[in-house]
């Protein structure tokens, strides 16, 4: 199981600029050229723009998420700290997260453990080598929550500043 944020961006008119079919007025005729000039570009200035707003979204997305453990206190071996990072991205989309085991023990916290196939538990911890009969429960420290909690007023502002009106 793992603790992601999906950022999609699409674009649903951007094919409609590049093939512009104008019915231009007698007087307008010939400016058809220029007009399916201006409509590539404002359709590459889309792609572009949704690009960056991917690339944008995500490096915020895995900033806030690592920021999150950080401020819990969530650090034991930064491996789960490591482990933030864009796992995919393609055309449009993107998935920020972690797929490290133990993440929702940490977001969720757990109750105790007892050893089941053995008569100890055996782990390692700052580097000593422990046997325990039992680990008792550990609180959740709700890092992914924080995060999205922060990501999505984040996106929101995002969507505000860049988007206003068309949204």
């Amino acid at each position: 199981m793992g603790y992601f944020h999906e950022i999609e961006v699409s674009l649903k008119n951007e094919s409609t600029f590049r093939n512009l079919n104008l019915n231009l007025p007698r007087e307008l005729k010939g400016l058809e050229a220029d007009i399916n000039a201006l409509g590539v570009d404002l359709a590459d200035a889309l792609v572009d723009f949704r690009d960056l707003s991917v690339e944008d979204l995500s490096e915020t997305s895995k900033s806030y998420q690592k920021n999150a453990i950080m401020d819990l206190n969530a650090i034991q071996s930064k491996n789960l700290l490591q482990s933030i990072s864009v796992m995919d991205k393609d055309t449009g989309f993107a998935r920020v997260g972690t797929n490290v085991e133990y993440a929702q023990y940490v977001n969720e916290g757990r109750g105790p453990v007892v050893p089941i196939h053995a008569k100890a538990l055996h782990y390692f911890h700052n580097g000593m080598e422990i046997f325990s009969k039992r680990s008792g429960p550990a609180d959740p420290k709700p890092y992914f929550e924080n995060a999205s909690n922060k990501f999505e007023v984040y996106v929101d502002k995002f969507s505000d500043t860049y988007l206003g009106d068309l949204v």
